[in-house]
């Protein structure tokens, strides 16, 4: 311990403050009862179901059955037993409470005791100890090889040191080697996105436990012969929150930083950056050996935005001979303020082309003939040499970086706007067509480096956003194989900020045939929202397509000698106009003076764009019902512009009534906006929005019986079909709900069929178990809910057109950390609770 404490320096350790062991209430020996009883009436209605299906289907299931004896055979001086365990006043009581996992515990929370519905943890009186040894007696497993879901799921043990967990740890089991359960949770079985949430917020209830334990991040740096498989990253994580950086890990931090592990190499530097002077180490790595490091070291002296080693940079530019480090340094010098206008001028670029191409081009680049680049122009209008386009290239494939760098963004930055396009259309399209090429078209060596051309890439950032969804989509269609490829591509678009982009990342996130591919795109959408300092979900609201349409709500389609116009008519659908403004049925055949290209161009394009249309409004929709089930709010200025301004959103709020709240949460005007750009009030009066308030969808739950039917009555009276129904569905009597679930239509009978079909179109999905389907539910991911509606079961394999099954409960869950937790139903949020309760009842309606 002394020598830890050497190994620490001056870091200086918050006090362990000890939890007391205290008594439950008395009442809670009664709960513990109830909470049997409970389970065994729920139980006996599902032992009756079991046999039923058995009998149906001819099976022998008896997991209901099984349940239910063991809960039976629990006795009155079993519960005084394990309330006793739970004071400290007794030793685990010898009660089989379904520790094996084929008869265990199923997402209800079955064969609970103390911890059936949370009962345990919303006693005030509950502590620590008091759940920790709950735990050891019901679900064993979480305190051993499953330690981190308590970690992510229980509130107590969130606000708790590890090093009291670990204290009351030992005492309960009796083990004190449950500082490695502990180490193993947070350097192990979490994922660093799971540490890393984790962390926020808790920072001093972590890092001093394995201040006091150093071994463990000794073993996960490799500092000692055994690892235990836990993982750096997370180590690192954790020493990141430490107030002073360990002596003892500084250099071995060092070597990490200047590494070819970008991931590991990122988190190091952060953690270095902390020590004062640190330039002055990297500064050290700039006369390193291997190019790879002095790239490095460069590229973070820039991070750390160290003026004073500027002078340092020079010195090293002068007698640097690789080019792409000098280009390196170049950057690193521009980002630190400096002048470096003469390095940039044609003269110079020209001349540092020459002399690069002078050295052996890398072979991944030697299937792109120089005589084929697009010729290019500066901003001035000169022409730009080939020699110095093709150097770009050469350098780019060399620093392997298909997001880019700030060098080639400054390369990039001097075309004309044009140039930036066409380069980048050019390049996306040469690497796919070069990796698509068949075996026999090229020898087996060229088809192995394409990969290793992917560098080249860099070179799109500035393409048009549409012409490269079209060009990729067609690949991604036909080569799913081409995973690496794929990816590079993906990491190439992701610098380009564009809804098209956005959206094209979140389709293949959600639903591309290969798992690495969907983990990339959803990385990527994940580092775009960081930089906006946006979530995912809200970067992918912000982020809608526009089909083409411009900010006028049309698209022009330029025949060269003729122009037409599509815009949205009053049923979302795309019409065409000719220059006299009269709809036409379709775009016309190409005549002599027209531009043939062009014209084919124009078909495609609106071809295109109808389909966009129809993602655009289907997603669009299910997204602001679903925002409307939420609450969710928009500032005026967020409303105005992705929604008011948008040409498509804008034609579908003018279908649904708005209401703006004030900073109180009070209802100051309930409105549609219209086609003329007005805001109109139930009495067709136009209002003015304050722009300091609040903007979201209106509900039944939010308006008078007189105020819903006024506004039903304007919609036919200007003959506007709704985007959807916003008054359907008041809130629900919930006074005779039972355990959190209501059970208004509990064992009516309904056809199969009309249950999936009903369902499906209100955006419910299969519960399933295997084949069997236990119900339906319905999520609203934003507030990780989910609406259940569950049923006496069917097999979907055997079930027959006319079969019926018993409508069961209506219930809602939560996800916390890792589990799915069922709500107390009154705090559920009203209008999804209206509305599910709608779907619910829809269910018995004829």
């Amino acid at each position: 311990m002394n020598n830890q404490k050497e190994q620490l320096c001056n870091i200086i350790l918050p006090k362990n403050q000890p939890i007391l062991d205290r008594c439950l209430p008395l009442s809670f020996r009664q709960c513990l009862q109830q909470n049997l009883d409970k389970q065994l009436a729920i139980l006996e209605q599902k032992v009756a179901d079991e046999i039923a299906l058995n009998s149906t289907y001819h099976c022998q299931y008896t997991h209901q059955q099984q349940r239910y004896q063991k809960l039976k055979a629990i006795k009155p001086g079993d519960l005084d037993q394990v309330f006793a365990y739970l004071n400290g006043q007794a030793i685990i009581p010898k009660i089989d409470l379904g520790k094996n996992q084929s008869i265990f515990v199923d997402h209800n929370d079955l064969l609970l005791l103390a911890l059936y519905q949370e009962s345990l943890q919303n006693l005030p009186e509950c502590n620590l100890w008091h759940l920790l040894r709950a735990y050891y007696l019901e679900r064993s497993e979480l305190i051993t090889q499953h330690l981190a879901t308590l970690f992510e799921n229980e509130l107590l043990i969130c606000q708790a040191d590890l090093r009291q967990v670990a204290t009351i740890l030992s005492q309960i089991t009796g083990d004190h080697q449950v500082v490695s359960w502990i180490a193993n949770a947070f350097l192990s079985y979490f994922t660093l996105p799971m540490l890393q949430r984790y962390i926020v917020g808790r920072e001093n209830k972590v890092w001093p436990f394995f201040a006091e334990n150093l071994q463990f991040i000794d073993q996960a740096l490799g500092l000692t012969n055994d690892t235990k498989g836990f993982k750096v990253a997370n180590a690192l994580a954790i020493v990141s929150l430490f107030p002073e950086v360990p002596a003892k890990y500084i250099s071995h931090l060092l070597a990490l930083a200047l590494g070819t592990n970008q991931n590991l190499r990122v988190q190091a530097q952060l953690i270095l950056n902390k020590i004062e002077n640190i330039h002055l180490e990297v500064e050290k790595a700039l006369i390193a050996s291997k190019q790879e490091i002095r790239i490095i070291a460069i590229n973070w002296l820039a991070l750390l935005g160290a003026t004073s080693s500027v002078e340092r940079l020079y010195q090293v530019l002068a007698v640097e001979k690789k080019a792409l480090v000098q280009a390196t340094i170049l950057s690193a010098l521009n980002q630190l303020g400096q002048d470096i206008s003469y390095y940039l001028s044609h003269e110079y670029l020209l001349q540092d082309a020459q002399k690069g191409l002078l050295a052996k081009k890398p072979i991944s680049i030697e299937w792109l003939d120089p005589n084929i680049l697009p010729n290019l122009f500066w901003q001035n209008g000169d022409s730009v040499a080939v020699e110095i386009l093709y150097w770009w290239i050469v350098s780019a494939v060399k620093l392997k970086q298909p997001m880019g760098n700030a060098l080639i963004d400054l390369y990039l930055g001097l075309l004309d706007a044009k140039s930036q396009k066409n380069i980048g259309q050019f390049i996306l399209q040469m690497f796919i067509q070069q990796d698509i090429k068949t075996i026999s078209d090229l020898t087996d060596e060229y088809q192995s480096t394409v990969i290793e051309a992917k560098g080249v890439l860099a070179l799109i950032k500035y393409i048009d956003a549409y012409q490269a969804v079209q060009i990729v989509r067609p690949y991604l269609k036909q080569y799913t194989s081409r995973r690496s490829e794929i990816c590079a591509i993906l990491e190439a678009l992701a610098t380009i900020y564009h809804p098209e982009i956005i959206q094209l990342l979140l389709s293949i996130s959600a639903g591309y045939s290969s798992n690495i591919v969907r983990k990339k795109a959803a990385n990527l959408l994940g580092q775009i929202a960081d930089n906006r300092a946006c979530s995912v979900q809200e970067l992918s609201e912000r982020m809608v397509p526009t089909a083409n349409l411009n900010s006028n709500g049309e698209i022009i389609l330029n025949y060269g000698d003729r122009i037409f116009k599509a815009l949205l008519d009053e049923t979302l659908q795309l019409i065409v106009k000719n220059v006299d403004g009269k709809t036409i049925k379709s775009l016309p055949a190409a005549n002599k003076n027209d531009n043939e290209e062009y014209v084919k161009a124009c078909k495609k394009l609106l071809t295109n764009s109808k389909k966009a249309l129809k993602l655009v409004i289907d997603n669009q929709t299910q997204r602001l019902y679903s925002m409307m089930c939420i609450t969710e709010q928009w500032s005026y200025t967020d409303w105005h512009h992705y929604l008011y301004q948008h040409p498509i959103m804008n034609r579908l709020i003018q279908r649904l009534v708005w209401l703006e709240m004030d900073q109180n949460g009070q209802l100051i005007h309930a409105f549609r906006p219209t086609e003329e750009g007005a805001f109109i009030n139930i009495d067709d009066q136009e209002i003015t929005l304050n722009t300091n308030h609040q903007l979201q969808l209106a509900h039944g739950i939010h308006l008078p019986e007189h105020a819903i039917s006024s506004w039903l009555i304007h919609f036919e009276d200007y003959k506007i079909k709704p985007l959807f129904n916003q008054f359907a569905h008041p809130k629900p009597n919930i006074s005779h709900q039972v355990e959190n679930k209501i059970a208004d239509y509990f064992g009516q009978n309904i056809a199969v069929m009309t249950l999936k079909n009903r369902l499906h179109s209100r955006g419910y999905q299969p519960i399933t178990d295997w084949d069997r389907i236990e119900g339906y539910s319905k999520s609203f991911p934003k507030l990780a809910i989910q609406a259940c509606i569950t049923i006496s079961n069917y097999y979907r394999q055997m079930s027959t057109a006319n079969e019926t099954v018993k409508l069961y409960h209506l219930y809602f869950k939560q996800r916390i950390g890792l589990i799915d937790k069922i709500m107390h139903i009154e705090n559920v949020p009203p209008i999804i609770l209206a509305e599910c309760y709608g779907d619910y009842q829809s269910l018995i309606t004829v």
